[in-house]
């Protein structure tokens, strides 16, 4: 990925997470903090704050698991998508995990044929989608039409 992308998919996820040093749970009442860093996940124990600094690297920590693992599914089914799609891919990965993005079937069927208005339309007909609102319009924009709306 070049690094102009690279720096505009962190500023995205950064942005669709929003930062909170101080742990909240989520929608599904999940332990949260920094920048959507789910602690119960790794069994951390829950701090009352942490600092910036711990934030960046607990981000920098799960952007790396997001963007292997969003690597390796490609792979295995055979998939080569632009940076604009994988880095769609990629955010979708950092909110609900590598084994969420699995149970896109069909979304994840169309991209192995090229069909990007396709794919972009299984991810609008999610649950997610109702869930997350205007971050699931963002990233079907860029599956569709493999380019930034930021």
């Amino acid at each position: 990925m070049i690094p102009e992308n690279m720096k505009k998919l962190r500023d995205m996820l950064q942005r669709h997470e929003g930062l909170r040093l101080v742990p909240y749970q989520d929608t599904r009442g999940i332990w949260t903090m920094g920048w959507g860093h789910n602690v119960q996940a790794h069994g951390e124990p829950i701090p009352s704050i942490i600092s910036f600094h711990d934030a960046e690297w607990l981000f920098e920590q799960d952007f790396a698991v997001a963007c292997s693992g969003v690597e390796v599914l490609l792979h295995s089914m055979g998939i080569t998508v632009d940076d604009v799609r994988f880095s769609a891919l990629v955010d979708l990965c950092f909110n609900m995990g590598i084994n969420g993005v699995k149970t896109f079937k069909k979304m994840l069927a169309n991209l192995q044929t090229a069909k990007y208005s396709e794919a972009s339309i299984e991810l609008l007909n999610s649950k997610y989608a109702t869930q997350v609102g205007k971050r699931a319009d963002e990233l079907a924009h860029m599956l569709s039409t493999g380019t930034w709306m930021i």
